[in-house]
């Protein structure tokens, strides 16, 4: 019986360490490091903590198909980003502000753009997207809890999977 104990043991152990090594190696394959324009949004969600609500411009896309890929009831929406054009100092150099350019419903296969993944999630003003970045947690003592959205940009990466990570405000 300790025999077969241990070997259960090791192998959950074996499983959560070759996960963790596939998640790290997806985090360590950014495509870009950019920034995002955050548009007005309730500062603060008390419930939870001392978080700063986030809303992005890409939250509702507007680009080639993205009516047409909003309107579709499929999950994920993939939106092509790419730069407005725009620069944002941030970590000691210039970084490009992103946009989105394209919507689809299947992301293209290696077309050599920058693709995210997007969750639907309807609300009273129409078809929006979230990216799972939309919350930032900050210290009771951090004076960014007081900061509204809108007044900033956000650095963000992407993973290898297609899935954005805020990286500092």
């Amino acid at each position: 019986m300790n025999n077969k104990l241990r070997l259960v043991i090791i192998l959950q152990l074996a499983f959560f360490v070759a996960w963790a090594g596939w998640l790290f190696s997806f985090s360590f394959r950014s495509a870009a490091e950019f920034c995002l324009d955050t548009l007005p949004v309730d500062p603060r969600d008390l419930l939870s903590g001392t978080y700063l609500a986030l809303n992005y411009d890409i939250t509702e896309p507007k680009g080639t198909d993205c009516d047409r890929a909003l309107s579709e009831r499929k999950d994920p929406v993939h939106v092509q980003l790419g730069p407005t054009g725009r620069t944002f100092s941030a970590g000691g150099r210039e970084l490009p502000v992103y946009g989105a350019q394209a919507c689809a419903e299947e992301k293209p296969a290696s077309d050599g753009k920058l693709w995210v993944r997007g969750q639907r999630q309807g609300r009273w003003g129409g078809p929006q997207l979230r990216y799972g970045i939309e919350k930032y947690f900050v210290s009771e003592d951090d004076q960014r809890k007081n900061w509204t959205s809108g007044t900033f940009v956000a650095r963000v990466k992407v993973d290898g999977l297609g899935n954005m990570r805020l990286v500092e405000l």
